[in-house]
């Protein structure tokens, strides 16, 4: 199977003002079309619907995540969200029409965005653990997650290093069994929103001494 390219694009929100929690949910970049991570929706191979740029044989996926955060009225507020970009995301036919070798690569393709939602966990984990984090700007605080960021790059070419880009299954399925447990240890930290963009709004969970907001806003830019 030919290597799969990956791309991390990263789209921030971020504001100094805005009185309301639901302002501030509002400012979460949700790209037209993009998928958001969720258990319950993997993805398919009808998802990639972007088309190769060059003669390339193979896959690419577009995987992102987008994140505001900010301090409003003495609580943080913080929501971190793994999508997957169909438009910009593409797969060959000879990768769809090949029997094994496309089960085995959408599980990769698969892979690659559970990495990224394991990622967002410890994200919001992160800033849910902060002692006294609403003193620091919004700016300052979305630096917090650059080291994660670099983190789930890395995270991703080592995957595609150690399974040869899907080549060696047995590597692949330790992967995925490994990704897989880290998230149900991360289980508190999901985003409720069951990955539609125009969810009714969820109750917040509690986390001392700030919170995260978890709803989901419809019409959100990106900024």
């Amino acid at each position: 199977m030919s290597p799969v390219r990956v791309l991390f694009p990263l789209f921030v929100a971020l504001g100094s003002t805005g009185p309301t929690v639901s302002d501030r949910a509002a400012q979460v970049a949700v790209p037209d079309g993009a998928i958001v991570w969720s258990q319950a929706r993997p993805l398919t191979w009808s998802d990639f619907k972007g088309v190769a740029t060059r003669d390339l044989d193979g896959a690419r996926s577009a995987i992102s995540h987008t994140i505001a955060v900010g301090c409003r009225d003495g609580g943080l507020y913080v929501r971190v969200l793994a999508m997957f970009l169909p438009a910009q995301s593409w797969v060959t036919y000879r990768i769809v029409s090949s029997g094994l070798a496309s089960r085995v690569g959408l599980q990769h393709e698969q892979i690659h965005f559970d990495i990224a939602e394991l990622y967002a966990r410890r994200m919001r984990k992160m800033y849910g653990e902060l002692p006294d984090p609403c003193p620091q700007p919004d700016d300052a605080l979305q630096k917090l997650a650059d080291p994660l960021l670099r983190g789930v790059s890395a995270t991703q070419r080592r995957y595609d290093d150690e399974t040869s880009f899907g080549e060696l299954e047995a590597v692949q399925l330790e992967w995925k069994k490994r990704v897989a447990r880290e998230l149900a240890e991360l289980d508190a930290f999901q985003d409720r929103g069951e990955g539609q963009a125009a969810a009714a709004a969820t109750p917040a969970i509690s986390l001392s001494p700030c919170h995260f907001v978890l709803e989901l806003a419809e019409g959100c830019q990106v900024t």
